[in-house]
């Protein structure tokens, strides 16, 4: 019984870390940082002395290091709001780490290996995924949580009207990044049950993918491509020899997907759905003789030499006359290649440093899910699925360094 309420506690804390859903008016980000920072203080100072191995609080050096950066080229240029939000974006990446650093050292003390800790995460999405395709599939309980996030999210906002325009066919689950990294975080974890199916030989992770892919495209399509990709990649130089104890188990998760697709497929109305037929004006893009030229018309760099290398200041999302949502190009604008290359190395250097050479996989599909889907949204920053990656990232180091004491 009491593992039961530990593993429930830390489900419910871990879903509120990651999704951080409109309970209240402000980021709770902020939130658990106070609580962080009050539980390194009451046990000792928080950093006594950084290891010679790549530290979680290196990351947040660095994020001091590109805070001072930005404010030095606002002090010299002047005029661009872009530094203050980049800044603050900078804030937030170190409240991020300083919970993942408190919440992996208390999580630490259960003894728990990778593997576990990865399960928990999926089940943690497993919960979030639920929630998606209830709103789905019953408008009562999507107002629900619509109108809290209408209450509530307000903070995150341009205003009441886009967020109940884009609810018509979007905005599925509990948290407050509903058109992008909270699709991004349920489509990891789909690829993070593929580990688990290789490690464990437990089949029964798979009927979980389903809803995963589900609730993460009706939300964002791009998080779809993610899954091939990794499985593809866990997959390399694996190979599966399945007998027929195993095909057996195989063939009797795949009646049990039928049949939850089945329930979900008569209780949704595809043919008048607002949302299903956003998912289908992708495909129609896709095959439109000019939806590669305004594809690329997202592709586009800075004038000068000056601003390839320190960057522009200038808002390149969302802009009405030149737009791009791909996230290395809004990142060279905001910081130039400088900030970029210092950025983007020293988390995938972290990511990749923190686990044992058995885990390397886990790190590796972290990172590749990353570099790809930074290609549709700015993904190096704080949010869903960079907060499932240090979480996981910063539990395997401490783990690691826990194993090297012993």
């Amino acid at each position: 019984m009491k593992e039961f309420v530990t593993n429930l506690a830390v489900i419910v804390l871990l879903f509120m870390m990651i999704f951080r859903p409109p309970l209240v008016p402000y980021n709770l980000t902020h939130l658990f940082f106070v609580l962080a920072v009050v539980v390194l203080f009451m046990n000792g100072t928080p950093i006594k002395k950084l290891s010679k191995s790549f530290s979680p609080w290196y990351l947040v050096i660095v994020c001091f290091f590109c805070i001072v950066y930005f404010f030095t080229y606002y002090a010299i240029y002047g005029g661009a709001q872009l530094y203050i939000k980049a800044i603050t974006e900078q804030i937030l990446f170190v409240e991020v780490m300083v919970i993942c650093i408190v919440v992996a050292k208390l999580l630490n003390r259960l003894n728990w290996s990778v593997e576990k800790f990865v399960s928990v995460i999926v089940i943690v999405c497993f919960v979030q995924a639920a929630i998606a395709i209830a709103m789905l599939m019953n408008q009562g309980v999507k107002d629900f949580f619509i109108n809290m996030w209408l209450r509530n999210g307000n903070f995150l906002s341009g205003g009441t009207d886009i967020v109940e325009a884009i609810a018509v066919f979007r905005m599925f689950g509990f948290g407050i990044s509903y058109t992008s990294t909270l699709a991004y975080a349920l489509g990891i974890a789909s690829c993070f049950i593929v580990f688990l199916v290789i490690r464990s030989k437990n089949y029964w992770w798979l009927v979980g993918i389903i809803p995963l892919l589900l609730a993460g495209v009706i939300n964002a399509r791009t998080s779809l491509f993610i899954f091939p990709l990794a499985v593809l990649f866990l997959m390399h130089r694996k190979a599966i020899r399945i007998s027929l104890s195993k095909l057996r188990k195989i063939l009797l998760v795949f009646v049990i997907i039928v049949v939850i697709l089945s329930f979900i497929i008569i209780n949704i109305d595809f043919t008048n759905s607002p949302t299903f037929a956003w998912i289908n004006s992708a495909y129609e893009m896709g095959t439109k003789d000019d939806f590669f030229d305004s594809y690329k018309s997202m592709y586009f760099m800075p004038d000068s030499a000056i601003g390839w290398l320190l960057g522009t200041g200038e808002e390149v999302y969302g802009r009405r006359d030149k737009s791009t949502d791909v996230g290395y190009l809004v990142d060279i604008f905001t910081g130039g290649l400088i900030f970029e290359i210092l950025w983007y190395g020293c988390i995938i250097a972290f990511i990749y440093k923190a686990f044992d050479k058995k885990d390397k996989r886990i790190a590796l599909v972290i990172i590749l899910a990353l570099l790809f889907l930074n290609f549709k949204g700015a993904v190096f920053r704080s949010n869903d699925l960079m907060t499932i990656g240090m979480l996981i990232s910063t539990f395997a180091y401490y783990r690691k360094i826990k194993r090297k004491n012993l």
